[in-house]
């Protein structure tokens, strides 16, 4: 739907100002780049329109993640140049309920692949330094995107009660449990936080672990050329199989599936 609209702009701009100027090379030239800034204002522009709706609907809705799915497809692709070149085992992802996503966290952009990978609606856990005003906070809060406060436990508890609500509502979150991105030694996982997991086990709902590959390119090639990602979906753990289950064994059980994706998977990437 974006990138629709972003070409529509983009070549109705272009084409209507080249037939202005009287079809001259030299003109032709001016207008494609007119053309193509045109599209990129006219994406902002949905942005804009769409944030009533966006901040007083349910953060469950299914249009506005229709929304927010699009818009992230537009940044990958567009913006950031980055393609979900692969994804293995899609047929994993619970249908009948909501689920608690687990992956490893590699880049910026790993939340952006998060948003984009169901072609569902989706919440999500985000550090805190996004909500930079109370503007960008409301707005994130209509996606269900959450603040995690790591600095503050009350706020951060508040903040997975909150979420464990909109799960038990049907919206499933997506969560890094590392707590922050790799910057290096790509091969091994972070420390897991316990913590983490309790969005999901409070909700009573399927943890569903997801390994990303290659995202970490993304900081080397930015802008420069395409990072292809590849995403591997293991099977769902069902509430079941881990309610007998220690924050920290649950913690550990959901590491050691994640790296074991990774070890199965990243030597073809």
């Amino acid at each position: 739907m974006i990138i629709f609209l972003f070409f529509l702009v983009w070549i109705v701009t272009f084409t209507h100002l080249t037939f202005l100027s009287g079809l001259s090379y030299l003109f032709a030239f001016l207008w494609f780049f007119v053309g193509l800034a045109a599209g990129y204002v006219a994406v902002f522009l949905t942005m804009i329109l769409t944030v009533p709706f966006v901040i007083y609907a349910k953060p469950t809705n299914r249009l506005k993640h229709f929304y927010l799915r699009h818009l992230c497809d537009f940044v990958r692709l567009f913006i950031i140049k980055l393609k979900i070149d692969k994804v293995i085992g899609f047929e994993n992802i619970p249908k009948d309920s909501a689920y608690g996503i687990y992956a490893n966290h590699r880049s910026g952009a790993d939340a952006l692949i998060m948003l984009s990978l169901t072609r569902k609606r989706i919440g999500m856990l985000a550090k805190d330094s996004l909500f930079i005003n109370k503007f960008v906070t409301r707005w994130l809060n209509g996606f269900g995107i959450l603040s995690l406060d790591r600095d503050n436990a009350r706020n951060a508890l508040k903040e997975i009660n909150r979420g464990s609500k909109l799960m038990s509502e049907g919206l499933p979150m997506a969560v890094f449990p590392e707590g922050t991105r790799k910057k290096e030694d790509f091969h091994n996982l972070d420390t897991f936080k316990p913590g983490a997991f309790k969005l999901t086990t409070k909700a009573k709902l399927p943890i569903l672990p997801v390994a990303l590959i290659g995202s970490e390119d993304y900081h080397k090639r930015y802008l420069r050329r395409t990072t292809n990602v590849k995403v591997i979906i293991g099977k769902p753990i069902e509430y079941d199989d881990y309610k007998d289950l220690k924050a920290q064994e649950l913690s550990d059980k959901v590491a050691g599936k994640i790296m074991k994706m990774l070890k199965e998977h990243e030597t073809i990437h």
